[in-house]
């Protein structure tokens, strides 16, 4: 298929995913060309490559995926267990792939596909609420009313509120949806490298390890 054809680094690919070789060749059929080895993929496990690696994805990550999805390339319950398998996903894989296809659902094109620039990072933040839809909602009403900040950037900040997520335990997703909005307030004025240093050097550092503590610590610092 004319968008699934690219040179394959193997050693790219297992630092992706927890698969084998063999089941990697499972996912690809290989042609020999002009002494180079090309590797046709079969959507899902593109899908994954390109959502899913160690550079954020790209606007063209998106429009590949996009014209993917609408051609009905992607079995969803093979990405699901791909999901699985990556390195870059917190044990969120149901939520993984339910957000995958939200992504390219018609309405709000624009602002989802910059969101998915932060894939990983937007799911395993997401994946701390019990019920993720208010936070999903709340981080693309974000995205819409502030567009200051590049992709990478953005994808930076979600990877560092989820740091501060892990280390705190509240039960209620309303009170997460609270911390949740005031740091990416904090956010707006900061560029991403001056936000990580709150987070790294003001707010992790006074955590306990206790994570019942440390909303009240938190709650003291922002």
């Amino acid at each position: 298929m004319e968008n699934t054809v690219h040179t394959l680094n193997p050693k790219i690919v297992f630092g992706l995913i927890n698969l084998s070789e063999k089941e990697i060749k499972q996912c690809v059929t290989s042609l020999k060309a002009r002494g180079k080895e090309y590797f046709s993929m079969d959507g899902s496990f593109l899908a994954l490559t390109k959502s899913c690696a160690i550079d954020n994805p790209r606007q063209k990550d998106f429009d590949d995926l996009k014209y993917l999805f609408y051609k009905n390339e992607i079995d969803f319950d093979k990405l699901c267990c791909l999901f699985d398998k990556t390195y870059f996903l917190n044990n969120s894989r149901k939520i993984a792939s339910e957000n995958f296809k939200w992504f390219f659902s018609e309405e709000d094109e624009k602002f989802k596909s910059f969101l998915f620039g932060s894939f990983p990072n937007f799911v395993n933040l997401i994946s701390n609420f019990e019920n993720y839809y208010p936070s999903r909602e709340f981080l693309l009403n974000f995205v819409k009313e502030n567009s200051s900040k590049d992709r990478k950037s953005f994808s930076s900040v979600l990877y560092d509120l989820g740091l501060v997520f892990n280390k705190i335990d509240i039960s209620e997703d309303e009170g997460k949806l609270k911390i949740l909005a005031s740091l990416l307030d904090s956010s707006k004025d900061l560029s991403h490298n001056e936000f990580n240093q709150l987070i790294q050097w003001k707010i992790l550092p006074k955590f306990s390890k206790d994570k019942r503590k440390n909303k009240e610590i938190l709650t003291c610092l922002i």
